[in-house]
């Protein structure tokens, strides 16, 4: 073997180590913030059933656009709080999931597909009302590093449910 070819060689080893490092590093801060991400979800899961706004708000982007299916785009934290003040006053939920969450992070931004099926009791009658719903949301990470959902949108699956 020529020293060219065994020089060639240990480039080729060194990148080849470089790479899977590399690879590793990537992985593990991908592993990481996923896992931030679900514990998004678990606080927003908890603060919907509790009826808790404040730790509703928290998980949100102070931009959000929530787009519902049946209704005009909602946009900003205030916005949704307000919104948020008559839906938890005349309503408890409960929420099944369906599979697992979906969830691609790409620099500081992450997509996160799901599907729920919320269960609405109106507290004035008892009426229980159960809605299938396909999720999709885009989450921003701000500057302190932590996430937030910036795009809420889903649809129904449920034929003529009362939202």
């Amino acid at each position: 073997m020529t020293k060219f070819n065994s020089l060639l060689i240990l480039i080729i080893i060194g990148l080849v180590v470089t790479m899977a490092t590399t690879n590793r590093v990537v992985m593990s801060n991908s592993e990481a913030e996923v896992a931030q991400i679900n514990q998004l979800y678990e606080d927003w899961f908890r603060a919907v059933e509790e009826g808790d706004i404040p730790l509703y708000l928290s998980v949100l982007d102070p931009e959000i656009e929530l787009i519902p299916t049946d209704g005009d785009p909602i946009h900003a934290t205030a916005s949704y709080g307000e919104f948020l003040v008559g839906v938890f006053a005349s309503n408890s939920f409960k929420i099944e999931r369906f599979g697992d969450k979906e969830i691609m992070v790409r620099e500081d931004l992450a997509y996160a597909r799901y599907d729920y099926n919320i269960i609405r009791t109106d507290v004035a009658t008892g009426k229980v009302y159960e809605s299938k719903r396909n999720f999709v949301d885009i989450l921003r990470k701000n500057s302190d590093g932590e996430w937030h959902v910036f795009k809420h949108i889903w649809n129904y699956t449920t034929p003529d449910v009362t939202p």
